[in-house]
C-alpha cells in the first residue's frame, strides 16, 4: 500500500511528465497569446466587458485561497 505523501505514479510515467512539461507549458502560452492576439480588437472595443469578466474571477481566485489557507 502507498503511503499518502508517497509518488503513486510509476517512473516511467513521472519521466514522462518531466518531459513534455517544458512543452506543456510553452503551449499553454502560446495558447493564451493566441487568445489576446486573435480577440485583441473585441478587447480594446470593449473594456467595461473585460472588466465585468474580471471582477468575479479575481474574487473566486481571492476566495479559493481564503478558504485553503484557513
Amino acid at each position: 500500500m502507498v503511503d499518502a505523501g508517497e509518488s503513486a505514479q510509476c517512473p516511467r510515467i513521472e519521466r514522462l511528465e518531466a518531459r513534455f512539461n517544458p512543452l506543456a507549458i510553452s503551449a499553454l502560452i502560446a495558447n493564451v497569446l493566441r487568445l489576446f492576439l486573435l480577440q485583441a480588437q473585441m478587447i480594446l472595443s470593449n473594456p467595461l466587458a473585460i472588466v465585468l469578466m474580471a471582477i468575479p474571477l479575481i474574487l473566486q481566485t481571492h476566495l479559493i485561497y481564503w478558504i485553503t489557507a484557513f
